[in-house]
């Protein structure tokens, strides 16, 4: 369940982190 979170969390992260640099750019 922990890895799970983790890779959910990343995954909000990655697109978080592309949106800010689609902004941004």
């Amino acid at each position: 369940m922990a890895t799970s979170a983790k890779v959910e969390f990343n995954r909000i992260v990655s697109h978080v982190t592309a949106c800010n640099v689609r902004h941004v750019a």
